[in-house]
């Protein structure tokens, strides 16, 4: 059994010639062999190389979610980029961190099954209920939605806006130029944020309608297959080879 941490361990078993360096390295080395083989589908991988790589990751991940966070709230305060483009800067991070994330733990979760003795397929089981989860729920064309509505582009001075206010002036038997240019400007102001109030609803009104929709059952497969593997990740390493390769752990089993 080799889980010293005792500089000089050799990177093969002596005796069956398994690969050790998930036994022989910290942290940042297992991150660094997981990223390696991140597309590499046979042998196994031991607890410390898989566990390492999602700690790190969620390092990672908190950084540059902080600094995208910061960096738009930053922009858009400051009218360097209007709403909408937040919107499509935020959801095209998001879907970058994702598929990185996917390409990342593909091959390290497929090895963690493999050294528990289960086969890697449940990974790419989880990943088509997860990807048909998503989809079918709307959450994607949603964000679309939002992020194209032309509402996040108009501002105070915007001919919609304007003949929105003309029209709630009109209703008061009054015209825009019966009044002042500040009671001109709120009355443009709170047009302009009911519009943008109103797109929010109607996204909010289309994310609990995907909420409602049949194929939101597939989570009654996606959640428990998710935490099964969840525990499967926990398990220590099968002792000595199996169909999918030696023990990184216990080669001599």
């Amino acid at each position: 059994e080799f889980t010293t941490e005792r500089k000089g361990l050799p990177e093969q078993c002596p005796h069956c010639g398994a690969e050790l360096h998930a036994q022989s390295g910290g942290l940042w080395r297992n991150f660094a062999l997981a990223v390696k083989r991140c597309l590499v589908f046979r042998g196994r991988s031991t607890r410390k190389e898989y566990w390492s790589a999602v700690l790190i990751y969620c390092v990672l991940y908190m950084l540059l979610a902080m600094s995208m966070i910061i960096t738009l709230v930053t922009l858009e305060v400051g009218d360097h980029i209007e709403h909408g483009t937040a919107i499509w800067v935020g959801a095209g991070a998001y879907v970058f961190i994702c598929l990185s994330s996917i390409l990342l733990f593909l091959g390290v979760q497929v090895r963690r099954l493999h050294d528990v003795g289960w086969s890697g397929w449940w990974v790419a089981a989880s990943m088509l209920f997860g990807v048909g989860f998503g989809f079918a729920g709307g959450q994607y064309s949603n964000v679309y939605d939002l992020a194209a509505s032309p509402v996040w582009r108009y501002d105070v001075n915007s001919p919609r806006v304007h003949e929105i206010a003309a029209q709630m002036a009109a209703e008061g038997d009054l015209s825009l130029s019966d009044l002042t240019p500040v009671q001109s400007y709120e009355l443009h102001k709170a047009v302009l944020a009911q519009l943008r109030h109103e797109a929010v609803q109607s996204y909010d009104e289309a994310q609990m309608q995907s909420v409602k929709s049949p194929w939101m059952l597939l989570g009654i497969v996606v959640y428990p297959l998710w935490i099964l593997l969840f525990v499967l990740m926990l398990l220590d390493s099968k002792r000595g080879s199996n169909q999918y390769g030696p023990s990184a752990k216990y080669p001599l089993g």
